[in-house]
Formats: structure tokens, sequence, C-alpha cells
């Protein structure tokens, strides 16, 4: 049964689903439906349907994940604000002028950071009479207090403005100081966006992170889960020894030496699966692996060990 058919004067409800709708509804009736009756009751930050009118999971999870991150950026800030990243500087020549000790640009940044917490954390402490008013002036600190305070949060009218700001300085962050080599790749995104399609963003993580968040739609997946999906991808490919210690070993989740691999196949333990063109021999990543998760579980101090247990009981 159409639910408008009973409220709503357009001619076209009771005449079937393809029925045009009357020239005072240019947009279709349908549009007005939307607008009179899911006004109160669509997220602030995605204006999805939900059903108490506040900030929905999906922005609430990706506004936490972003408050989670900011301990980690500041670190990073910090680093490259006072030039500790570079590995190594010449010295300035006579004549020229003496580079500044510090990046002005970082400095900025963590401004933006600090002051859009800061912000938002004065404005949430004041509409919900938190007595408890942040007083640190960190932004990790402000960050963790509005962490703790998200499920009253999201109930206010500005939810979705706090959401989003919040999202635009960690993202400003974050772009500032992100390097490829200082982020581990998870894979592509495998979310299904509204459309049909697929998300297919690529995932990278901070070195150890037990998570990593997609930054294009926000969806959120365990470090553990995402790696063992790319071992199992390419257990089947063949690769070099240097190939496997320098791309596989980050997945593994610990080095796979390269004299190890190379020492394995001395010892037959590892067969060779072809040879490159320049006469490079190419090894299957799954022996690899299978290899390494036997070196992982073999009891310390080898057959003598074993021989010393089996006496002692």
């Amino acid at each position: 049964m159409d639910r408008y058919a009973l409220t709503c004067s357009c001619t076209c409800h009771g005449r079937g689903p393809s029925a045009p709708c009357d020239p005072e509804y240019p947009a279709g009736c349908g549009a007005d439906h939307v607008r009179q009756h899911t006004a109160a009751t669509t997220c602030p930050g995605c204006h999805r349907p939900v059903a108490d009118g506040a900030l929905c999971r999906g922005c609430t999870t990706a506004l936490r994940d972003d408050l989670a991150e900011v301990a980690g950026l500041s670190g990073e800030l910090d680093t490259w604000r006072a030039k500790l990243d570079r590995i190594g500087s010449r010295a300035p020549r006579g004549g020229q002028n003496i580079p500044l000790g510090y990046r002005p640009a970082a400095v900025e940044v963590a401004d933006v950071l600090h002051m859009t917490l800061a912000g938002w954390a004065r404005d949430v402490a004041e509409h919900t009479g938190d007595p408890d008013i942040p007083t640190d002036p960190h932004a990790p600190a402000l960050a963790s207090w509005l962490a703790d305070r998200l499920e009253a949060a999201r109930h206010l009218t500005f939810a979705g403005v706090l959401a989003d700001e919040v999202g635009y300085a960690v993202r400003t962050a974050r772009r500032a100081i992100d390097r490829p080599a200082d982020r581990t790749y998870a894979g592509p995104c495998d979310v299904e966006l509204p459309d049909g399609a697929r998300c297919d963003a690529d995932l990278y993580a901070f070195p150890g992170a037990d998570h990593v968040v997609c930054r294009a739609c926000g969806a959120r997946y365990l470090m553990a889960e995402r790696r063992a999906w790319l071992l199992d991808g390419v257990r089947e490919h063949l690769a070099t020894a240097a190939e496997i210690s320098a791309g596989v070993g980050e997945l593994y989740g610990q080095p796979i030496n390269r004299r190890t691999i190379t020492t394995w196949h001395h010892r037959n333990r590892l067969p060779e699966r072809g040879r490159t063109a320049q006469g490079y021999p190419l090894y299957r990543i799954g022996d690899v692996l299978d290899l390494a998760a036997s070196s992982i579980t073999r009891p310390v101090g080898g057959p003598r060990a074993k021989l010393t247990s089996a006496a002692g009981a």
C-alpha cells in the first residue's frame, strides 16, 4: 500500500509507480515527502536517515578514528617541525643564508589542528554543561577529551560541522607529513558505494597500527585481516629473494632476510621455480612464507632442547 496515498494531494498515488506527478510538483511529489518527513531524522553529517536525528554510526566512527589519530599525528608534526626527519644535511656555505631551524608550514598545520580541537572542546563543554572543561593545551589531550564525550557530542545540533572540521584538520595534518615510506600498504578498499561501485581507494597504515581507515569513504579494517588477505593473494606469485625480502616481510609482520632465503635454497628446502631474464632464481612466495612460519614455531634451542625436554619428562 502507498503510505502517502491518504496524505498527499498528488493524483499519481494509486496509479502505479511509473505514473507522472501533477504539474504542481515539478520535482515529483516524492521529493516533498522526503523534505517533510525526514528532515528531522537525518544525520547532520551525511544526511542519511537515522532514528534519533543524531550523528550516524558511520560519521561517529569516522570522527572517533580521526580523534584517535591525533596523538600519532602530533608526534609526527613535532618531528617534521623540528626537521628531525632529515637523514642528512649539508652545512651552509659561506655567504649563504642560514636556514631556519624549523618548518613554518608544520607550525601552521599544528596550530590549525590544535585550534580546531580546542574550539570544539569548549563548545561541547558549554552545550553539554560539562564542568570538566579541558585545560590541557596539547592536541592529543583535547582529542582524548572529545573522544570520551563522543556520545554526548553526536546528539548536538552542530555535530555534523564538528565531525567535518575535525576531519579536515586531521586530513590536512596527515597530508603534510605523509610519506609513502612511512606507511604500510594494506590493499584496496572493497566497500560498496551507494551507486553500486566499489571504493577501490588504496589503504595505508602506520607501521604497527592494529587498524587502517580508508581516507575516501571512512571504512575501517583490522590490519591482521588485511595482511592475511594480501599474503593469501600473493602466495602463487614468483619473485626473487631480494623482492620477497623487501616487499613481503613488511606484510608478514617480521623481516624475511634475503640471505636466509638463499640459504634455504642451497639446502634444498626451497625449490627454484624459474629464472629472471638476468638469471636470478625465482621462488614461489607461498613456499617462502611456509618456511618462515615453520622457523617461527620451531622451539628455541633446536634438537638438543627437544632431547633435554624429553629426558626431563
